[in-house]
């Protein structure tokens, strides 16, 4: 409805919260995929 009306504020709010949430949720499947694996490192070192 929001783009029908030509309400793109309501457009804009509804796609960051989207993105919001796809990065978060792609940031913790990160973290419990490191923690879960011991061959992933969370140091950031080379080896």
């Amino acid at each position: 409805q929001g783009i029908s009306n030509r309400d793109y504020p309501l457009v804009q709010v509804l796609m960051m919260m989207s993105v919001a949430v796809f990065v978060v949720t792609q940031l913790l499947t990160d973290v419990v995929n490191a923690l879960l694996d011991p061959r992933i490192r969370l140091g950031g070192e080379s080896s």
